[in-house]
């Protein structure tokens, strides 16, 4: 009997639903599991150990090209069965919220009492578990911060089909607590996000949006963007420049160092200061509501067929532009952070000089599956890979999860 007909037969049609041989990601997959909760999920990882069955693990799908090919993958895994808000504290600003679910769905759930979800990043589909799984971000991280900042507690599903764990609804014991910093921006190659706790911010009183095109030296902007950051409202500060400037419809022509994006949020006397403060400084003016600035600023960070991550020490974020806009590339840059994201449209060999030549943390979100046949997404394994190998090791023996999709194709 072949191997997905047994467990079919173990865990249910409801859960097991066999096909013709699909192709996703370099790999044949032959099942779809759709595990409903807790439990489902940890059977369905306990049978799949117990036959040595590898699994690609699938939230919404708006990140499957982040990440490296998955050849050894058996079978796809969706968490998309695993919805649902289980507890909302709309007094504390705390909700435990199911893997599966929707960020659109628990965005718009907590801020009709007043809170606002510290996740921003691109894609309609996008979960709850995938974005804490790739560690996403949108331009908002400036303020937000990163999605594990948030996490107040996780529960896990290990390869195993062992149910762990680690930190809560309000976080006593560090060592859990660092535990799902560990499981957050792992790409599922260490166990499956079940459900978590996030802290949630409470919702801005007001929050405005402000433009203005930057003509000086690039250095001259990089100063600015800087200073704009350190503003106490200021929740989205982006220099855009090249092909993404033209993008939100600023015209190709524009001159020196592009367009410079921000969002100002927080208490009325704050913010109106702030505003007039950026005004004072570059003449921004202020934008409507209906131009959807920060929005469409967002769908450009996740668009584009060959799209990298760039995070480098402040010093060294003039030299690594220079290095981008000298082979053409237009980028977003959020100078606050030492984040660069970067477009080409020709390959990714200029990116990857730049990289190397700034010593930049590099990830590359989107790129076409043959490149990535090549090139690691995730940059040249540093010092840090052994550990992160004994890590997968540890949590993963038989090496079901994601085979081949981390860093160092772990």
């Amino acid at each position: 009997m072949r191997s997905f007909e047994s467990l079919q037969q173990t865990l249910g049609e409801e859960v097991v639903e066999l096909h013709p041989p699909r192709s996703l990601e370099d790999a044949s997959l032959e099942a779809c599991l759709r595990p409903r909760d807790g439990d489902e999920l940890a059977r369905s990882l306990a049978a799949l150990s117990e036959q040595e069955l590898s699994v690609l693990v699938q939230g919404g799908g708006s990140r499957m090209q982040l990440g490296n090919p998955c050849p050894r993958a058996r079978a796809l895994l969706s968490t998309q069965g695993l919805v649902g808000i289980d507890e909302f504290d709309s007094n504390d600003g705390v909700v435990l919220v199911r893997a599966g679910t929707p960020l659109s769905l628990l965005a718009e759930t907590v801020d009709q009492s007043g809170w606002q979800l510290p996740f921003d990043p691109p894609g309609p589909t996008t979960t709850v578990g995938g974005a804490l799984a790739t560690s996403a971000t949108g331009p908002r991280r400036q303020q937000f911060g990163s999605p594990r900042d948030s996490v107040l507690g996780l529960q896990v599903v290990l390869s195993s089909g062992q149910r762990t764990r680690c930190g809560g609804r309000v976080v006593k014991n560090v060592t859990g607590y660092d535990m799902a910093k560990l499981y957050t921006g792992s790409f599922g190659s260490l166990g499956v996000i079940e459900a978590t706790w996030l802290r949630l911010r409470p919702r801005p009183r007001v929050a405005t949006v402000a433009r203005a095109e930057l003509r000086g030296p690039a250095s001259e902007s990089l100063r600015l963007g800087r200073e704009v950051s350190r503003r106490g409202s200021a929740r989205v500060v982006a220099l855009v420049a090249g092909g993404p400037a033209a993008q939100l419809g600023e015209g190709s022509e524009l001159e020196g160092s592009g367009l410079l994006v921000v969002e100002y949020a927080g208490d009325v006397p704050e913010v109106e200061r702030d505003i007039a403060w950026l005004q004072d400084q570059c003449g921004a003016r202020e934008v409507s509501e209906e131009s959807r600035l920060v929005e469409r600023l967002r769908a450009l960070q996740g668009a584009g067929a060959i799209r990298a991550r760039l995070s480098v020490l402040p010093s060294r974020l003039p030299a690594l532009l220079a290095r981008l806009s000298f082979a053409g590339l237009g980028t977003i840059t959020y100078p606050g952070l030492g984040v660069v994201y970067a477009f080409s449209e020709s390959g990714a060999t200029a990116i990857l000089r730049a990289a190397r030549a700034s010593d930049a943390e590099l990830l590359f979100e989107a790129l076409p599956l043959a490149s990535r046949r090549e090139v690691d997404v995730f940059g040249e394994p540093g010092p840090a890979f052994p550990i992160a190998r004994a890590l997968k090791q540890r949590f993963d023996p038989s090496g079901i999860l994601n085979p081949g999709r981390f860093q160092g194709r772990l």
